[in-house]
């Protein structure tokens, strides 16, 4: 590389480089030239030019005066260098200054929003736990309600069921009718027979239970009337039904007959049951010639056997007869006072 080519590249960097480190290098110039100053005095007042003529003695003076300015020079130049050296350096201490200044009040600032921060997650935190508090007793009271809400209602089902047991059930058809016309619309024309569990009671005074029977076969009566064909508006009675083995209202029907009249006789029984005082044996009973063969034409099992397209209703007795909450009040032990 030529010298030319070293100093343009020299020149180049020293124009990219920082003020301060320019200015560095020009004081380090500036003490470059001082040196050369010195060594210049220096061969001039130590006689390094010998001889006793006048043209040594010249030399000597011209080289001292040379040396001076040189030295006067280089100080010149060192000075100018550290002065702007000192400048450039004290406003890039003044702009840190600045921004330690700008960070720690960032920090400081940091630190009071964490502060606040930490105040506020304190309080949040007491506030959740506050809340699980608050929310811990309302399951609590929420549990209670639904506790004594649930015995509440075991309580209204039990009463409820033990009013329907000693309410004759005529009473309870009487009241349903509505309901109970209503769901049987749906299937007009139904044909449909009502027999009573028993032979018929003659006595004088009236059986209550037969009675209670014959009411309630009325009422049921009453209400098939309307909306499906009643097979005998008379009371039919079985004759050689045993009330102690037919306990509460049965429903015979032949699964071989139509659809729709096992789906007439499934509604019939949803309903009686849904109102009805509740009984041990199952109410629905699906009879055909082969389960249901007797000799016997009274029983509602061998109608419904022998007419597929026939419900055959039975009235048995009441599950809880009405007299017999009479006879519980009447044999009750009496008290003394």
């Amino acid at each position: 590389m030529s010298f030319t080519s070293w100093l343009i590249s020299a020149l180049l960097s020293f124009l990219f480089w920082s003020p301060l480190r320019r200015w560095g290098l020009v004081e380090y110039f500036g003490e470059a030239i001082v040196i050369i100053g010195v060594l210049t005095e220096y061969l001039a007042e130590f006689h390094v030019l010998q001889g006793p003529d006048e043209e040594t003695k010249k030399r000597r003076r011209k080289l001292a005066k040379v040396g001076s300015l040189v030295l006067l020079g280089g100080l010149a130049i060192e000075l100018s260098g550290l002065v702007r050296t000192s400048q450039i350096s004290g406003g890039i201490i003044s702009a840190l200054n600045v921004d330690v200044g700008q960070a720690q009040e960032s920090a400081d600032a940091a630190a009071k929003s964490a502060g606040e921060a930490e105040d506020s997650a304190k309080g949040a935190k007491d506030e959740a736990k506050q809340a699980r508090t608050l929310a811990r007793a309302a399951r609590k009271e929420t549990a209670l309600l639904k506790s004594e809400n649930a015995e509440l209602a075991s309580r209204i089902n039990q009463e409820s069921a033990q009013l329907n047991a000693i309410t004759p059930r005529s009473v309870l058809l009487r009241n349903a009718k509505q309901i109970l016309g209503k769901a049987i619309a749906a299937f007009p024309g139904q044909k449909a027979t009502i027999e009573i569990c028993g032979a018929p009671d003659t006595g004088i005074p009236i059986n209550e239970q037969a009675l209670e029977k014959a009411d309630t076969r009325h009422a049921l009566a009453e209400i098939l009337q309307g909306p499906w064909g009643m097979r005998h508006h008379i009371p039919v009675y079985w004759r050689k039904c045993r009330e102690d083995r037919w306990v509460g209202i049965f429903i015979f029907v032949n699964p071989g007959g139509q659809p729709k009249t096992m789906d007439a006789a499934q509604i019939l029984k949803k309903e009686l049951v849904s109102v009805l005082p509740p009984q041990q044996e199952e109410v629905l009973k699906r009879c055909d010639l082969k389960h249901c063969s007797s000799e016997d034409h009274e029983f509602p099992g061998w109608l419904a056997a022998q007419n597929p397209d026939l419900i055959a209703v039975l009235i048995g007795a009441m599950p809880f007869a009405p007299n017999a909450l009479k006879e519980k009040q009447t044999n009750k032990p009496s008290v003394r006072k």
